[in-house]
């Protein structure tokens, strides 16, 4: 089962078309069209009996060096891992964990853990 192509995500109130640029069995990633915006969504199985499954989201844009005052390339990502063992945990467990996460997760919380508070 796949992610549908285009990936959809809401990027500054819009909906963002990416799409798929790269399937390897266990890892997608889609793209818009200026590549600026790209989704990569991956699954890893290791030896232990646990699966993590990852949903990573990069966005790239040129910004001024505060030093230089030159240009430059730069990328900032967020993304989320669900690191699961085989059995154990329903879905609805996962969603439940999930909605905790994002009641941690409002703008006031982001600001402290980018100013580094833990």
């Amino acid at each position: 089962m796949a992610f549908a192509d285009p990936f959809q995500p809401t990027f500054s109130g819009a909906t963002a078309s990416l799409y798929k640029v790269l399937d390897d069995g266990s890892k997608s990633v889609y793209q818009n069209d200026d590549k600026t915006l790209q989704a990569t969504i991956s699954h890893q199985t290791r030896g232990s009996g646990r699966t993590s499954s990852m949903v990573r989201i990069d966005q790239t844009k040129v910004a001024a060096d505060p030093v230089s005052a030159v240009n430059k390339s730069v990328t900032c990502s967020v993304y989320f891992v669900i690191d699961h063992p085989e059995f154990g945990f329903s879905v609805g467990d996962v969603e439940t964990l999930l909605a905790c996460l994002g009641s941690v997760m409002i703008n006031a919380t982001t600001v402290k853990l980018l100013r580094g508070e833990h």
